[in-house]
This record gives C-alpha cells, structure tokens and sequence, in this order.
C-alpha cells in the first residue's frame, strides 16, 4: 500500500479497488496505519 501511494502515485481509490479495500476512504485509512507500522518497525531497527 505504501508502494502504490508514495511511489506509484495511485489514488486512494485506485488502491481500494486493486486491493479489494470497500472505499477510498477504508483504503486511506489502511495506508495510514501501514506508515505508522513501517515509522515505528524503522525506529526500533
């Protein structure tokens, strides 16, 4: 998801429909926590 956004340039609901997310908004919310995940995994490495 971070792929598809940062550096792909998909819009969030390019993102929902290629990974079967129900919305933009569901999709936006996925890839928020994906950044959170990958800031803390980053920090502790």
């Amino acid at each position: 998801m971070i792929l598809a956004r940062l550096e792909l340039g998909l819009s969030y609901q390019q993102i929902a429909q290629s990974l079967g997310r129900p919305s933009a908004d569901a999709a936006r919310v996925a890839v928020s926590r994906a950044l959170l995940r990958l800031a803390r995994e980053m920090a502790h490495g």
